[in-house]
């Protein structure tokens, strides 16, 4: 059985990249070079080969390591999505090609599944413009490095979904806290004081304060003090020290005055009060020092150029810099902290507990502070909320409420809209100096009870102080402009990924229907998106019912078992007869993957609509590229939205 300071011999040897000396070890683990070599004797008599000797010292061999841990855990990939997904991950870190059969290995699967595996990755890759590239037995990741990061926050964001960013998750992770109850109190007190805050800066907050409250319980209370309070405000530091002796009744932890400043400067950057004000870098930095506020810095870009997420928003970089701030002195103090979670979140989101792991790494070669599993489990709580919530804000409209000189009345207005649209709208600031619109992010929506001139490049609607029912409606006529521009954009995403030039043409010969098609299909599968089989496919869905409308023609296969997803487009000069009724001059293949069904429901029945226009269609038929096609059929689509 292994003792501490063995797992920690295997942890460095196991994060570092070349051969590590017996009297560095011992340095590190704070043991003899002697007791060096014994813990490596009694570790390869449990492990053959495990570690071996070099003549600069001792390597491991990092693929057992990974292959043993993740057995123990419990966490070996274990349906075919999740292999591919691990896959996916493993690829992007190779920097060579790697061999299928260790592969296998290292997922506990036969070569034979795991070659089924790499399929599906290859159809997924290809959403990315990424390719994998097969020589024998080995294969590699092939595309841009953007491309490559891009797909990794696509995981990302995927494994984050729904596991962070509501109050029900939230209890589920700290079972023993009562969640709404800390919801409910910051409500309180806000309402209390006539300031407003809205449902994702809320849960931001409760984010926080159940860690701390967790962090408390487990017996890690701040001794911090700060006496430079002068650059808060009297409110804020009331709202803050209300919250906080509140919740120490409600939860029988301190009240501490150490806690005061540290959740004032939470509170002012979440709530908007009577100035537009957020949290300056600097006003953080008189907080948690600049050492600190360098590495929290460093920390986000380094995750943004490795993972392709974006954490560099207020909201996030407050928390997480208080967060970074209170782990070092935990460190540094020596402070074990216990996260009973840990292997709860290494298990179900393991991507996201990777981004942690680098972020530790970049603590550890910052400041040579060790971070401990414990402790890379609450970084990971903070990254994944943040990209829940960034994937939740992605479905609703943001918005700004304007209302000068009267801020309580603005205040209200804003809970009043807030409450009206509680799926649609996401209200982030309440103004009321027009000069502060030059620092605050440019929102889809403007709504103000006086009109003036904004000079941002968003829509404004005027309302009435009192908010009445029509004010409701013109609202809602506003979302549905707002909501048809983003779907025009995603339907315009799907059709750059669905229509490329190589696979459309204008051409001038005469064709039968038959040749039409059987054309588009060599040529969907001269492009490596059909098999030989997807021409029988089409042409055996023809047989059952005619796929044109009108003069133009959707050929598809009745099973989407396709390569790639895409559309061959023919244009006609000579009328193609397609049936006894319709004569086409239009035809668009349809080339679908099972793994895009998605894509095939959201452009399919836009697509039919669409070109039933035939002022529409005549204006398609003049096209003689890909891009003027997509824009005109982009420039006439019309829903569907969701209803209010």
């Amino acid at each position: 059985m292994k003792n501490d300071k063995q797992n920690r011999l295997i942890e460095i040897l196991t994060n570092s990249d070349f051969p590590v000396a017996a009297a560095k070890l011992a340095a590190d683990i704070n043991v003899s070079p002697r007791t060096v070599h014994n813990y490596i004797d009694a570790l390869n008599s449990e492990n053959p080969g495990l570690i071996v000797s070099g003549p600069k010292g001792y390597t491991i061999d990092r693929t057992r390591i990974l292959h043993n841990a993740m057995e123990q855990s419990g966490s070996l990939p274990q349906t075919a999505e999740e292999r591919q997904v691990w896959l996916m991950h493993t690829l992007v870190d190779a920097k060579e090609s790697l061999n299928v059969y260790d592969l296998a290995d290292e997922i506990a699967v036969s070569t034979s599944t795991l070659r089924i595996d790499l399929n599906g990755v290859r159809r997924k890759l290809s959403e990315f413009d990424l390719t994998l590239e097969s020589k024998g037995d080995f294969v590699q990741l092939k595309g841009l490095e953007k491309n490559k990061r891009h797909m990794l926050s696509s995981i990302l964001y995927d494994e984050s979904s729904g596991s962070f960013q509501t109050i029900e998750s939230i209890q589920k992770n700290f079972p023993d806290i009562d969640i709404n109850e800390i919801r409910r109190t910051i409500i309180e007190v806000f309402e209390e004081h006539h300031y407003f805050i809205n449902d994702y800066s809320l849960l931001n907050l409760v984010w926080h304060i159940t860690i701390s409250i967790d962090r408390q319980r487990h017996g890690m209370i701040s001794d911090n003090e700060n006496d430079d309070l002068s650059s808060l405000t009297d409110e804020d530091l009331l709202i803050a020290r209300q919250i906080i002796s509140r919740l120490a009744v409600a939860f029988d932890i301190p009240s501490l005055t150490s806690e005061t400043y540290e959740l004032t400067l939470l509170v002012v950057s979440r709530a908007t009060s009577l100035d537009y004000r957020t949290i300056s870098r600097d006003k953080i930095e008189n907080f948690i020092g600049k050492d600190c506020l360098n590495l929290v810095n460093k920390l986000i870009k380094d995750i943004s150029a490795y993972f392709y997420i974006n954490l560099d928003e207020e909201e996030f970089f407050v928390r997480f810099a208080l967060h970074i701030r209170n782990l070092l002195v935990r460190a540094k103090s020596s402070y074990q902290i216990r996260n009973p979670l840990t292997e709860n979140i290494r298990h179900s989101c393991p991507l996201i507990y990777d981004v942690a792991v680098v972020a530790a790494d970049t603590i550890y070669r910052e400041t040579g502070i060790h971070i401990s599993d414990d402790e890379i489990a609450y970084i990971a709580f903070h990254i994944g909320s943040t990209l829940d919530a960034q994937k939740s804000l992605q479905n609703k409209i943001s918005v700004i409420v304007f209302s000068p000189n009267y801020y309580e009345a603005a205040v209200k207005l804003a809970a009043r809209i807030s409450r009206a649209f509680p799926d649609k709208l996401l209200v982030t600031n309440v103004l009321t100096d027009i000069t502060a619109f030059q620092k605050a992010a440019v929102p889809n929506l403007i709504i103000t009870t006086m009109p003036a001139e904004f000079h941002v490049d968003a829509r404004i609607q005027v309302v009435s102080p009192i908010f009445n029912e029509n004010d409701i409606s013109s609202i809602r006529a506003r979302i549905s402009e707002i909501q048809l521009e983003k779907q025009r954009e995603e339907f315009r995403h799907y059709l750059k990924h669905l229509i490329k030039d190589e696979l459309f043409e204008v051409s001038h010969h005469s064709y039968t229907r038959d040749e039409a098609m059987g054309h588009l299909a060599d040529l969907l599968e001269e492009k490596g998106c059909a098999d030989p089989e997807f021409k029988n496919a089409v042409m055996e869905r023809e047989s059952l019912s005619s796929t044109s409308f009108g003069s133009f023609a959707l050929p598809h296969a009745l099973r989407m078992h396709a390569l790639h997803t895409r559309i061959a487009t023919l244009i006609t000069d000579d009328p193609i007869a397609w049936d006894e009724e319709h004569n086409v001059r239009l035809v668009m293949m349809l080339c679908f993957s099972s793994s895009e069904r998605y894509i095939f429901n959201a452009t399919f029945e836009p697509l039919a609509l669409i070109l039933s226009d035939n002022l529409v269609l005549q204006k398609l038929l003049k096209t003689k590229d890909a891009e003027t096609f997509i824009d005109i059929l982009v420039q006439n689509y019309q829903g569907p939205f969701d209803r209010m």
